[in-house]
């Protein structure tokens, strides 16, 4: 499935931005490249601080979510969007599809 990218030429929000933005469609593997780089960018920004990033999947929502680890402990450091809020929001979405389900 492609991902569609919206990249924006860099001027200020006051103007407008509709004309201005460029659109294009990657393809999978192209848009695994780019988030690869991506990602080896920001662990490289990161060394002087000992940490690195590191993309996690929650099975439940089918969603990545980041971690930023501690490279001497290897301890979590932070987690974007924090696992708990991700794991909340798949029961709530797991208990409204059983009262939907319930319903039907």
């Amino acid at each position: 499935m492609p991902v569609r990218s919206v990249i924006g030429s860099g001027e200020s929000n006051r103007e407008s931005t509709t004309s201005k933005e460029r659109s294009y469609e990657l393809s999978e593997k192209d848009a695994t490249a780019l988030l690869e780089r991506a990602v080896a960018f920001a662990n490289s920004h990161l060394k002087t601080s000992k940490q690195y990033l590191k993309f996690e999947y929650h099975d439940q929502l089918n969603k990545y979510y980041v971690k930023v680890v501690n490279e001497d402990t290897e301890e979590v450091v932070r987690e974007i969007p924090p696992k708990k809020l991700l794991d909340m929001f798949a029961a709530m979405a797991n208990a409204i599809g059983i009262l939907v389900d319930k319903k039907i």
